[in-house]
């Protein structure tokens, strides 16, 4: 993907990037050339006649499939009673809102239009719920749920008939804060999985048997459970990291079809439907205390 198609998303960045920041600019330039292959499409005919041209094929395929991971795990996540589980369906059925808008915006329109709109305010909306879920704040309070879906209604708005430079703040900065929010996350869990093995390993030494073989099991299941979707957690913010950083060598290897858009809806998609198993397993209050007491 070229700095031209990047900037035509984000047009007022990028002008403050070319105005003001000459360092962020040849950044920018650096991960993002103009010699970038032209944008990968595919035109479907019937009848000898052209119907639909598709911009992005593989970036279309993956942002619909990724849409309907996360709307099927937001209804489940809607089922939960536990705390931040409204917040984590949101979270999760936002992103399949910002895949629908970036399904049409990327691959048949490719004009700041409505599309666009979904877009940019499901990010929004997405990493708010996200980052407020992670950080703890207690949903089952129904004033919380009211002011969330009021900042919801008014990010809505504002994105549809505020200015262009709001709109990408208003996607870029909570973009910014959820990765941040959600790696210390990933740290945390990690670390509290070290310390817990290294619990059970001194209990095993000493012949501890304050737990029933039952509920051992319970709890092994458990943490191989939450290690599987830590490791699932992690890799899809690899994939979106390496993706950005790497992109022109990538693009150059496997060509135009594997630009930094693929992998922004693989990497984020796969990162946000790991954490939100994460969150689920976390949440679970009986887990909760075996996993995270070791770091008090």
């Amino acid at each position: 993907m070229s700095f031209q198609a990047i900037g035509n998303f984000f047009p007022c960045f990028f002008h403050y990037a070319a105005s003001r920041n000459h360092v962020l600019l040849r950044l920018l330039q650096f991960l993002f050339p103009n010699s970038s292959p032209a944008i990968p499409s595919i035109h479907l005919k019937a009848f000898g006649r052209e119907i639909v041209h598709v911009k992005w094929p593989l970036v279309a395929i993956v942002s619909s499939m990724t849409g309907t991971l996360c709307f099927i795990a937001g209804k489940q996540s809607f089922s939960h009673p536990k705390k931040g589980s409204f917040l984590m369906a949101n979270a999760l059925l936002w992103y399949c809102l910002m895949c629908l808008g970036g399904f049409f915006h990327h691959s048949f329109f490719n004009k700041r239009n409505i599309f666009y709109c979904f877009d940019v305010f499901g990010t929004c909306c997405s990493s708010v719920s996200l980052i407020a879920a992670i950080l703890g704040v207690d949903d089952r309070i129904s004033s919380n749920r009211r002011n969330f879906i009021v900042f919801y209604a008014m990010a809505t708005i504002f994105v549809i008939f505020g200015p262009q430079w709001a709109r990408e703040a208003l996607y870029l900065l909570p973009t910014t804060v959820a990765l941040c929010v959600g790696s210390w996350y990933l740290a945390v869990v990690i670390e509290a999985l070290r310390l817990d093995d290294d619990r059970r390993k001194k209990r095993e030494k000493v012949g501890d048997g304050e737990k029933n073989t039952k509920e051992m099991k319970r709890e092994e299941k458990l943490i191989d459970d939450l290690k599987k979707w830590v490791l699932i957690m992690g890799f899809g913010g690899v994939i979106s990291v390496v993706g950005l950083v790497f992109n022109r060598w990538i693009m150059g290897f496997m060509g135009p079809h594997a630009g930094v858009l693929l992998w922004f809806f693989v990497g984020c998609g796969i990162a946000l439907l790991g954490s939100s198993r994460v969150f689920h397993i976390l949440n679970n209050a009986d887990f909760a205390l075996f996993c995270f007491d070791v770091l008090d």
